[in-house]
C-alpha cells in the first residue's frame, strides 16, 4: 500500500502522544543532549540516523492532539511505525491505546511493522512493561489478517530509557531486521 521497503534507506513514523519522549529517543541515538529536548515541531520533523550501518529516515511528529489528524499525511511512502508511550503516564494510558489502535487499523499501514516503545522505564513509578501490554491488549486493537502481508505484520513491544539508554539500541535494530526481512520478502516475488 504505498510503502516501498527496498528504497536504500526505510523511512519510519514516530508517533505517540505529545511527552511520550519520542524525540528524546532520537536525541539519544544521536549522542544530542537530552536536556536541550524541545517539544517538536512539525517546522523540520525528520531525522537521518545510521543503525548497525543502515540509514533510517525518522519521521518526529507531534504528538499533541491538535496535530495527531495531520499524521495520514506521512502514511504513504512510510516503511514502519514507532509507537511511543510514556510508561509513568496512567492517566493517559488509555488514550495511548485509542491512537495506537487507529493506525493499526490504518489500510495505508496494514503491511507496516510496529515498534511499540515504553518510554521513561528508568522512573519509580513507571509501569511495567507486562502491565503495559496487558493494558493495551493488543489482540483486542490490531484488525484480523485480510492476507499474507497482514499476517506477517511484526509487532513488538520494548521497554526503555532515553536518559540511560536501556533498549533503545535493541529496538532499533529489531527495525533494520525487519525493513531487511521485508527487502527479501520482495525480491522474492
Amino acid at each position: 500500500m504505498g510503502n516501498s521497503s527496498s528504497k536504500k534507506s526505510p523511512h519510519v513514523l514516530l508517533v505517540g502522544l505529545d511527552n511520550a519522549g519520542k524525540t528524546s529517543l532520537l536525541y539519544n541515538l544521536t549522542n544530542k543532549n537530552i536536556d536541550t529536548v524541545q517539544p517538536t515541531s512539525p517546522q523540520n520533523p525528520f531525522e537521518k540516523i545510521k543503525v548497525q550501518n543502515q540509514k533510517l529516515i525518522i519521521w518526529d511528529l507531534s504528538g499533541k492532539e491538535s496535530f495527531r489528524n495531520k499524521w495520514r499525511h506521512y502514511f504513504v511512502g512510510n516503511d514502519i511505525v514507532i509507537f511511543v508511550i510514556d510508561s509513568t503516564d496512567r492517566d493517559r494510558l488509555e488514550e495511548s491505546k485509542e491512537e495506537l489502535a487507529k493506525l493499526l487499523n490504518e489500510p495505508l499501514l496494514r503491511d507496516s511493522p510496529f515498534l511499540i516503545l515504553l518510554t521513561k522505564n528508568d522512573l519509580a513509578n513507571q509501569m511495567t512493561q507486562q502491565d503495559i501490554e496487558d493494558q493495551i491488549n493488543i489482540n483486542t486493537i490490531s484488525p484480523s489478517p485480510q492476507n499474507a502481508n497482514e499476517a506477517n505484520r511484526k509487532i513488538k513491544f520494548f521497554s526503555t530509557s532515553s536518559l540511560n539508554g536501556s533498549n533503545i539500541k535493541e529496538s532499533f535494530a529489531w527495525i533494520v531486521e525487519q525493513h531487511k526481512e521485508r527487502v527479501k520478502r520482495e525480491k522474492k516475488k
